[in-house]
C-alpha cells in the first residue's frame, strides 16, 4: 500500500487493491470544469459527475395577490442538486390572498427544456391542508424552460382546472416536493 502523510499523520491511502481512503479533508479540483468519471474506462461527459449542491431558496408567489408566511417553518424550500437532476422540498403556509390569478411558485433553478420536442415536465408528490384541491386532489408540473411550479385541482370526471388564488384562504398550508432536470 501506499500513504501520503503530513507530519506523521496519514492523510490518504492506497491499498493492493487499488481502493483509495482519504483519511482526512475533501477532493476538490483546481479548475472548474473537473468531475468524476462513474462506469466508464475513459472520460466521457453523460458519466461524469461534475455538479453537487444542496441549498434553500425563499419560496415566493409568481404573483403578486398571494402572499406567503415567511418563517423557521414555512416559506423557504431546500434544495438537493446531483449533476443536472434537482429536487426540492417546499413548506408554504399562505398569509394573505386576493384576486383570482392562476397560483405559480418560482422555483431556483429553470428546468431543462427537451431539445428534440419530448416532454419534459416533471411532478412530485404532497399533502394539502384547506385548498380547493377539486375532486380528486391537487397536481402540479415544473414546465420545461420555466422556473415555476404551476398548480391544477383535478376532478374525477378527467376535468380539471389551475389552481387560482380564490381557491385558497390564509393560512392554507402546502407541502410538495418537486423534480426536474435543470437547464445545467
Amino acid at each position: 500500500k501506499i500513504s501520503l502523510e503530513v507530519d506523521g499523520t496519514a492523510r490518504m491511502t492506497i491499498d493492493s487493491g487499488g481502493d483509495i481512503d482519504v483519511e482526512t479533508g475533501d477532493i476538490f479540483f483546481s479548475t472548474a470544469g473537473k468531475g468524476i468519471n462513474l462506469g466508464v474506462t475513459s472520460n466521457t461527459d453523460a458519466n461524469t459527475l461534475d455538479d453537487y449542491e444542496e441549498g434553500t431558496f425563499d419560496l415566493t408567489a409568481h404573483n403578486a395577490n398571494l402572499t406567503l408566511t415567511d418563517n423557521s417553518s414555512y416559506g423557504v424550500g431546500r434544495y438537493v442538486k446531483v449533476g443536472r437532476l434537482v429536487t426540492c422540498f417546499c413548506a408554504l403556509q399562505v398569509s394573505s390572498v386576493s384576486s383570482t390569478n392562476a397560483v405559480f411558485l418560482t422555483m431556483p433553478f429553470t428546468a431543462q427544456a427537451d431539445p428534440t420536442g419530448g416532454q419534459n415536465e416533471s411532478s412530485g408528490s404532497g399533502f394539502f391542508s384547506g385548498p380547493n384541491i377539486g375532486d380528486a386532489g391537487l397536481a402540479w408540473y415544473w414546465a420545461g424552460g420555466s422556473n415555476l411550479v404551476t398548480f391544477y385541482k383535478n376532478n374525477d370526471d378527467a376535468g380539471g382546472a389551475q389552481l387560482l388564488n380564490s381557491d385558497l384562504a390564509a393560512n392554507d398550508e402546502m407541502y410538495f416536493t418537486a423534480t426536474c432536470f435543470a437547464n445545467s
